[in-house]
């Protein structure tokens, strides 16, 4: 059961990357909290969170997110400015330098 949870979530990530990349209007709330999502995977939701202009609010709390994801994001959220909430708690190896960097952008 496990596995075939992770394979959904993975498909799941997948379409929900495409909508975003797609611009797609009806998607305006992301909740992919407690997902395992790593940096590589943040890397990938930042690029197409970046020019999206209907996502307003991101809930990627509890999970496995460190400051290097939280550059990633930081990039993103120089170009969109559409994004209301990010909600981004619960992710330990996030430090206070990852904070500051969120802060900035």
């Amino acid at each position: 059961e496990k596995w075939g949870r992770t394979r959904k979530r993975k498909r799941a990530l997948k379409d929900l990357i495409r909508r975003l990349r797609d611009d797609d209007k009806t998607l305006t709330d992301i909740d992919i909290s407690c997902w395992k999502i790593t940096d590589r995977q943040l890397k990938t939701v930042s690029k197409a969170l970046a020019y999206n202009h209907y996502l307003r609010r991101l809930d990627i709390q509890s999970n496995q997110i460190t400051d290097r994801g939280v550059d990633h994001l930081a990039d993103a959220l120089q170009k969109n400015r559409y994004l209301h909430e990010l909600w981004l708690g619960r992710n330990p190896k996030i430090t206070e330098r990852g904070i500051e960097v969120l802060s900035q952008a």
